[in-house]
């Protein structure tokens, strides 16, 4: 009787035993998968932070080492335009200085206009307007630190659902507008609207100011 409580005693003593080692390895375990789902997160998260895209304004600039330069000697400012562009200072049927465009074989093509002015007489500021034909509107500042006013509204005339962006920018000696369509006259987006303002934007962020 004796034998059989030891017995009882030893295997109770060994089952007890063999519960904690499990609970111990079931736990060794649990801090092992947790150990090594920091470790993965940690090297994913330096993994995606490498490759991560660019912030969209950089994916959005154009290179213009490559650009052609125009210099206006007479009001004093420079910019630069793409190499296969042309510029036209004969083209002043809408009452514009000058129109740069795209090379016209390529049909369709995009024009830019651009109309001077000596300062003051255009009797703009570079504040945004507040219209109900406003789309949008910002002020900014190009990397050579030129002010200026972007916007986006409907047709100068206020008779169509035409949009046009334009760029307005003030020197000492000059007001200048730079302007072009984005839609029909209905409303409807011109194919080329994504470059065409891609290259405005970037002509604005070149002009300079010349002393």
């Amino acid at each position: 009787m004796a034998e059989s409580s030891k017995s009882k005693l030893y295997f109770g003593f060994a089952l007890v035993a063999i519960l904690l080692f499990s609970l111990f390895l079931i736990l060794q375990i649990a801090l092992l998968q947790t150990t090594l789902r920091v470790v993965v997160n940690a090297v994913a998260r330096i993994f995606f932070l490498s490759i991560k895209a660019p912030p969209a304004a950089q994916q959005n600039v154009l290179d213009t080492s490559t650009w052609k330069i125009f210099w206006d000697e007479q009001y004093g400012f420079e910019f630069k335009y793409p190499p296969d562009w042309a510029i036209d200072r004969g083209r002043t049927d809408l009452g514009n200085d000058m129109v740069i465009y795209s090379p016209i074989e390529d049909q369709p093509y995009i024009d830019i206009s651009i109309s001077v002015a000596a300062s003051g007489t255009e009797h703009f500021s570079l504040s945004c307007p507040i219209t109900i034909h406003e789309i949008e509107c910002k002020n900014l500042k190009n990397p050579g630190g030129i002010n200026y006013t972007r916007s986006i509204s409907t047709g100068q005339l206020q008779l169509s659902n035409q949009q046009q962006l334009d760029g307005f920018l003030q020197s000492p000696n000059a007001d200048l507008q730079m302007t072009t369509v984005l839609t029909d006259e209905k409303g409807n987006p011109d194919p080329l609207s994504p470059q065409t303002v891609k290259v405005f934007d970037q002509i604005l962020s070149t002009f300079k100011f010349i002393k």
